[in-house]
């Protein structure tokens, strides 16, 4: 039982608030964390593929949702007080008039330190980019940092 309860918040908070669930699976043309036109070996784009699928939120074990709710943010930088900003580095399109909270190149989003994934936890970010995942309601679900090398 403790589990289905469970599993109806992830969908809850995958879907955001009520209503049809806005996701931006549809969008064509946009930048994809696991994007096979970058990852090119097969092994490693399906081991980016499966991780995006696997991945939880560090404070609450719940889903990251998907690859819909996925942004290549490969830059950030922290505000006067130590906040936390990934600014979203991939392509979006600028028409999102059914999104509710707009997400396009060069936006700066607010990461709560509940939501950052730190290597250990994560089991590791394949993808090669940073990666925050935002909810429908502009929601941040989790974060993993760009690698650093």
């Amino acid at each position: 039982m403790k589990r289905a309860g469970l599993l109806l918040i992830a969908l809850a908070l995958c879907a955001g608030s009520p209503g049809p669930a806005q996701s931006r699976d549809g969008w064509q043309g946009r930048a994809l964390v696991c994007d096979p036109a970058v990852i090119r070996n097969e092994p490693r784009l399906q081991q980016c593929r499966d991780w995006i699928t696997r991945v939880r939120q560090p404070d609450t074990a719940i889903s990251c949702c998907g690859d819909g709710d996925a942004f290549v943010a490969d830059d950030f930088e922290t505000g006067p007080n130590g906040e936390y900003y990934a600014i979203i580095t991939g392509d979006y399109p600028r028409d999102q008039s059914d999104i509710r909270h707009p997400i396009t190149r060069g936006s700066k989003i607010l990461i709560p330190p509940n939501k950052i994934n730190r290597a250990p936890e994560d089991g590791g970010n394949p993808s090669g980019h940073g990666v925050v995942f935002i909810g429908s309601g502009g929601e941040v679900l989790c974060y993993f940092g760009p690698t650093l090398s």
